[in-house]
């Protein structure tokens, strides 16, 4: 997912949201890049209502492999993808101290 965070950053109005996005791309595992199998699942994606940045990140995220995508837009929160669950930070926090 880093090339489209990459790409989106670049966009970024707010210099020190910048950084702290690009810090976080050095560590990276996991490196997305963009096929027509992505766009058509993110477009697909979009047709529930979700916008075309985060359809891209959900998408990036289940091509991924990951378990969770989090966030705390509640936009996003109220929507079901069914190949990954959205929950909030808090949320997911607490599922993993009970767990643990």
């Amino acid at each position: 997912m880093v090339f489209h965070m990459h790409y989106e950053n670049s966009d970024n109005p707010y210099a020190d949201r910048k950084r702290q996005i690009g810090l976080w791309e050095e560590q990276a595992s996991d490196v997305i890049a963009y096929t027509w199998e992505i766009l058509t699942k993110a477009r697909e994606i979009m047709s529930l209502g979700i916008r075309a940045k985060d359809a891209l990140h959900l998408t990036c995220a289940v091509r991924a492999n990951a378990d969770f995508f989090i966030t705390t837009d509640r936009k996003l929160l109220n929507k079901t993808v069914g190949q990954i669950a959205i929950v909030n930070p808090i949320d997911f926090l607490r599922g993993y101290l009970n767990e643990n």
